[in-house]
C-alpha cells in the first residue's frame, strides 16, 4: 500500500494530523475527544512510495496493534469502534499482569 493511501484511511479513522517540522508530520489518536496516546508519523515526499513490511510492521506498533490486525485495520474491516476495543481489551490484559 502505498503511503498516500495510507495516511488517508488512517485519518478516517479517528486520527488527527498535527504538523511539526518541515520534514513529518503525526497522525494522533483521539477517542472520545481525548488524545490516547497512540500516534504514527509519516516524512513528506513519501506518499507515491510502497510502504515495507518493516515500515508497516513500526506504523502498526506505533499504533498498539499486531500486524495482522494493523493489516485488518488498512482494509477497512476493523472500524474505528473495533480498533478502540483491540486497544481497550489490551489495556485490561496489562492491568491485570
Amino acid at each position: 500500500m502505498k503511503s498516500r493511501e495510507m495516511k488517508k484511511v488512517i485519518a478516517n479513522k479517528g486520527f488527527e494530523k498535527e504538523e511539526r517540522t518541515k520534514h513529518d508530520f503525526y497522525l494522533h489518536h483521539f477517542p472520545d475527544g481525548r488524545r490516547s496516546g497512540k500516534y504514527t508519523f509519516f516524512s513528506r515526499g513519501t506518499s507515491e512510495r510502497e510502504l515495507s513490511i518493516k515500515r508497516q510492521n513500526e506504523i502498526a506498533k506505533q499504533m498498539g496493534l499486531q500486524l495482522g490486525e494493523f493489516k485488518d485495520f488498512m482494509a477497512c474491516t476493523m472500524t474505528l469502534e473495533g480498533y478502540n476495543e483491540v486497544l481497550h481489551g489490551k489495556e485490561e490484559d496489562d492491568a491485570e499482569i
